[in-house]
């Protein structure tokens, strides 16, 4: 490394300059020592400094051996007389460079001078040199130092950001099992009141027909009778019938609903009929109020793709309608208008409620952001549907709103 740079700025004076191990090998030198030495470059570069002097070889080597065993890198000048071939006088001057890297090992930097009234200009370039090469170590250690608390954060956040991402997957994963808790919740109060009914009706069948029994045991029946129970029986069988129906059809959407929303299979599926069945799983939410749902969808829509996707978005974006857009409103009207446009499926979603201001609208996907903080809301609801309808169906989704006059949620997705 020590050579290198010596190499690179050496060329660039005029006076002669050699760099020397310290046992006095020539490491390099610039071409004003050929034209002090009259030596051709070949010559030089196999050779050891003391090859030039005819007088004086135990000073250098005195000098060297004082060199190797001092601390200042300033060691002073070297006098010396007769350079080869020429025989020449001159003086030298030494500065000793220290390691700038682990592979160096310290050298001695000679300027030779024939003009000794150079040597206070020599004194200055060398005090210069020394400065230079305290910085030098002094920026190499900033930048060791940098370079190694740069890693240290980098470490530091990339764990961070790992951990960040693992918590808010399970909480992610969290808001999904509550949805579907939720979802069951609701489902199972609603099917208990037709299977009461059903239940009802056939502990009532059973009186009706326990006591058509002791009528026709004791041959005390009556045709008016006969054709009472008869008339009681068809009535209480249309009953449980249609309760169990009720039942069966909420058990079916249930079932197929809940199993799409805890699992991530894509298979093929009619789009209007399997969010009819969202729907109806949601029903229990609102069956007590004056809100409505509307959906507006092709009868022969049929895709390939995630359906448990489709019934988690549909379900926040509902219930994100009851919960906020309705707050404190007694009635409210929920429009899902899907058609194919060229190759993607688009969702217009609106509600009338209370919509939102422009400063909300830019925060609404984002995870963690909610406006019922002190009330359980976890804000993690739209942020969900975001990542479901970006990341899992590859899509987008925007959001527009205005206080009062409720929102809108554009939502496109590829057919295939």
């Amino acid at each position: 490394m020590v050579v290198q740079y010596f190499l690179r700025f050496s060329h660039a004076t005029t006076e002669p300059q050699c760099l020397l191990s310290l046992n006095g090998d020539i490491l390099a030198f610039n071409p004003a020592m050929t034209v002090l030495t009259g030596c051709r470059q070949q010559q030089i570069a196999g050779m050891a400094f003391k090859d030039f002097l005819l007088d004086h070889e135990n000073s250098l080597e005195r000098y060297l051996k004082t060199v190797a065993s001092s601390t200042d890198t300033t060691p002073g000048a070297l006098h010396v007389v007769n350079m080869a071939k020429q025989g020449i006088e001159c003086q030298c001057y030494g500065s000793l460079v220290m390691p700038v890297h682990s592979s160096d090992r310290p050298c001695l930097l000679l300027r030779i001078y024939t003009d000794p009234q150079k040597e206070n200009v020599f004194t200055h370039l060398n005090a210069e040199l020394e400065v230079l090469h305290r910085k030098h170590h002094e920026l190499r250690k900033q930048k060791e130092q940098l370079s190694e608390y740069v890693k240290e954060r980098t470490e530091r956040l990339y764990q961070e950001i790992k951990e960040r991402k693992a918590a808010q997957a399970t909480l992610v994963r969290a808001e999904k099992m509550a949805a579907l808790g939720s979802l069951v919740s609701g489902v199972a109060h609603e099917i208990n009141t037709p299977i009461g009914i059903g239940v009802t009706g056939t502990t009532h069948l059973e009186d009706i027909t326990r006591h058509f029994r002791q009528l026709f045991t004791a041959n005390a029946m009556k045709k008016s009778e006969l054709s009472h129970f008869l008339d009681e029986c068809e009535e209480t069988s249309h009953i449980i019938h249609s309760n169990l129906q009720r039942a069966s059809e909420l058990i079916h959407s249930f079932k197929q609903v809940a199993v799409d929303q805890s699992s991530e299979e894509r298979r093929r599926f009619n789009i209007k009929s399997y969010l009819e069945e969202v729907l109806l799983s949601l029903y229990p939410a609102f069956k007590k109020t004056l809100y409505t749902v509307t959906l507006e969808c092709p009868e022969d829509l049929d895709m390939d793709s995630y359906p448990g996707a489709f019934s988690q978005i549909l379900t926040n974006l509902v219930m994100n309608s009851l919960i906020h857009g309705f707050e404190d409103s007694p009635a409210g009207k929920i429009t899902l208008e899907i058609k194919q446009v060229e190759s993607n499926l688009h969702w217009t979603y609106k509600d009338d409620g209370k919509g939102m201001s422009a400063e909300y609208i830019k925060k609404v996907f984002d995870p963690f952001f909610t406006t019922k903080r002190g009330s359980g809301g976890s804000g993690l609801g739209m942020n969900v549907v975001y990542n479901l309808v970006c990341e899992r169906l590859g899509g987008t989704i925007e959001c527009s709103s205005n206080l009062g006059h409720g929102i809108v949620y554009q939502i496109s997705i590829p057919m295939t």
